[in-house]
């Protein structure tokens, strides 16, 4: 077997020659750009994974088996698709251009035997006629059924996990997820701590988005020279075997997030330091979102309620401030997470954090139009006491309620979903825990069981909760497959 990523050229890994045309039919364009994008993206990855098998692939219509992509709405959900092979005419349908795409990946996996994972692409050896994987004829149905949101949330606040992505890390997973016909991706920000939400007044933003030096405050994802969670700080030039070259000279004492990475010992120590950190993560994940939408992919970020401001702010002010900076990103939710731990319905925890999200629907409806709609999270779907609490008391322009599932995942998934009436729901099943991030956890079982109970009590999407890449990957796969 061959395995690689898939971002490497394919070229430096073809062996021998291919015996066996096949011509690709490209569909037309329907629609605005987006649509444009995701046919043409359909006809390039097509060809891609073609070619990685051994065909000799031509955008002709002479050959004796050709590829035809098809639009039909005669499918119940947006995201379904169909392929059906036969010995001269390969068939992909779909009723949008991004199902189409979708069908390229269950064709290359179901019919060329590729295997995509969130971390690398697994593709089999060439073989000499690779004419015979189209045998024999089928049909091969795909559908989500309730399931319209599929994805991820990786969790920051650790080392192992998306504090240190780059760019390209970041749109490298985007561009596995989409193979995996995931659709969403969820961002969790510790507040008045992580850099990806600023909370300060609104007239401190600027047209662009960017913060005041005065308005900004002590903030940081993680770096090699933090000692949190039983890390010990090591300058990278200290590295051994050779390791410390993978730095760059100005990285050579220390490596964080691309915001910090140019910053003494990797961190913010002045005014201007964390508006510079804020700033530029505003950078960061505005390219994120452009290519999350690239790849039809909806993407969320958001902090706790009760929410935690600057000494003398009022909520309404925070709420502008955070709206106004992260609507220049272009994401699709701002969703509200309830603090970790666990509370009843009387307790001060909870009635807070009902008025605060009261609060944020008051400030989001006042500041239309915005790019995101408001949805809500946390570590629990509801209070201890009362799990359906938050379905009754938050408004309708919440979109979804969605939590992790209990017992960092060894718990079954909370039948009180069943329950809830007045909100769509997702659930946050475990790909790994934290207390796990020291080694392999294999969870595909159970993944598979979590989706079952989704299923059966009624919720619209699944997320699966994660720091590494490939480490969990298998469960992220498992999660992929068992939502279709």
């Amino acid at each position: 077997m061959r395995v690689y990523l898939s971002l490497l050229l394919l070229g430096l890994c073809q062996i021998g020659e291919s015996k066996d045309p096949i011509c690709i039919i490209k569909p037309a364009f329907v629609g605005d750009s987006d649509d444009k994008n995701f046919t043409g993206l359909a006809v390039l990855e097509l060809g891609k994974y073609l070619d990685a098998v051994g065909f000799d692939v031509e955008m002709d219509s002479g050959c004796a088996h050709r590829v035809l992509f098809e639009y039909s709405t005669t499918f119940a959900h947006k995201d379904d698709h169909l392929i059906n092979v036969t010995e001269a005419l390969t068939t992909i349908s779909g009723s949008t251009p991004l199902s189409l795409l979708y069908g390229v990946y269950t064709f290359s996996e179901k019919v060329l035997n590729i295997k995509f994972t969130i971390a690398l692409d697994i593709i089999p050896d060439k073989l000499a006629s690779p004419i015979s994987l189209l045998s024999p004829s089928r049909v091969i149905r795909m559908s989500p059924g309730s399931f319209d949101i599929r994805g991820l949330q990786p969790f920051h606040d650790f080392n192992s996990g998306p504090d240190w992505w780059t760019l390209f890390d970041y749109r490298s997973v985007l561009s596995q997820m989409v193979k995996l016909k995931f659709n969403f991706i969820g961002f969790h920000s510790y507040p008045l701590k992580e850099p990806l939400v600023w909370v300060g007044d609104g007239n401190d933003v600027d047209s662009s988005g960017k913060v005041t030096a005065q308005s900004s405050y002590e903030t940081y994802w993680r770096t090699t020279e933090d000692a949190g969670w039983g890390m010990v700080p090591r300058t990278t030039s200290s590295y051994t075997s050779g390791s410390s070259q993978l730095f760059s000279a100005q990285n050579r004492t220390c490596w964080g997030p691309p915001p910090q990475q140019n910053l003494p010992h990797c961190l913010p120590l002045t005014q201007e330091d964390y508006k510079a950190v804020f700033d530029d993560t505003l950078d960061l994940f505005t390219a994120v979102v452009s290519h999350a939408h690239s790849l039809g992919i909806k993407v969320a970020v958001g902090t706790e309620v009760p929410l935690s401001m600057p000494k003398g702010m009022t909520t309404e002010d925070a709420f502008t401030g955070i709206f106004k900076r992260l609507n220049h990103t272009n994401i699709d939710y701002y969703w509200h997470w309830t603090a970790e731990g666990g509370n009843t319905v009387n307790s001060t925890t909870t009635q807070q954090a009902v008025k605060d999200v009261a609060t944020s629907i008051s400030v989001w409806k006042s500041l239309q139009p915005l790019s995101f709609q408001l949805a809500a999270s946390g570590w629990f779907i509801g209070p201890t006491d009362d799990p359906t609490y938050f379905d009754r008391e938050y408004g309708s322009e919440i979109s979804a309620l969605s939590a992790l599932d209990l017992g960092v995942g060894w718990d079954p998934m909370q039948p009180q979903y069943q329950d809830i009436k007045n909100h769509s729901t997702w659930v946050i099943p475990w790909m790994e825990d934290d207390p796990g991030l020291i080694g392999a956890e294999l969870w595909v079982n159970r993944t598979i069981h979590h989706v079952k109970d989704a299923k059966k009590y009624g919720t619209r999407g699944v997320l699966g909760i994660h720091w590494r890449t490939v480490q969990p990957s298998l469960a992220m796969s498992a999660l992929s497959q068992s939502l279709w």
